[in-house]
């Protein structure tokens, strides 16, 4: 019994300074990481520029939904039109890396000013939640959209393309070859 109760007690330090490592917990010393006191529960995706390192978008589930870096991650600003939004992937792309992409909730949203404007440009009729995007390295108007299944379901995902700059989508067969 004693043994099991130092083990427990061993366990639970453990854990209380890995939680205050990975939370910044006060008392502790974080030697690499620091909280950037961004309100959003979880920060689920990252995406910083290849031509200016300055530029940073975080994304949240829920809560602020989407933030914006001009500084290297110094100060944040919450984009309001993705507030309480579930942004699931942010992507730079564009020869200048100001074409953002953002897919959240059962949208996809994209700024080609590197995101002090936005438009919807992709809206599933079959609510499949938009959790995935990327843009062709060599041709910025291609970009491909992984989705969940329809009626938000957990089966049935899709991948859906783009070579219009995200105006029209076409689902493309994904069929798995056993």
């Amino acid at each position: 019994m004693l043994i099991s109760m130092k083990r427990t007690f061993v366990i639970l330090a453990q854990c209380i300074v890995i939680i205050g490592c990975c939370f910044g917990h006060k008392g502790i010393a974080l030697p690499y990481w620091e909280s950037m006191e961004l309100y959003g529960g979880q920060i689920n995706t990252l995406a910083i520029s290849s031509k200016d390192s300055n530029l940073i978008f975080a994304g949240s589930w829920s809560g602020d939904g989407l933030f914006k870096s001009n500084d290297g991650g110094e100060h944040w600003e919450s984009i309001d039109y993705f507030r309480n939004r579930e942004v699931f992937s942010v992507f730079l792309g564009g020869d200048d890396q100001k074409t953002v992409w953002v897919a959240h909730s059962m949208y996809l949203t994209k700024s080609e000013d590197g995101g002090f404007s936005w438009k919807d440009c992709f809206s599933s009729e079959e609510e499949r939640f938009s959790y995935c995007v990327v843009n062709h390295p060599h041709d910025s108007n291609t970009a491909y959209l992984g989705c969940g299944g329809p009626e938000r379901s957990d089966s049935g995902g899709a991948i859906f393309k783009s070579t219009d700059g995200g105006n029209n989508w076409k689902k493309l067969p994904l069929t798995a070859d056993h």
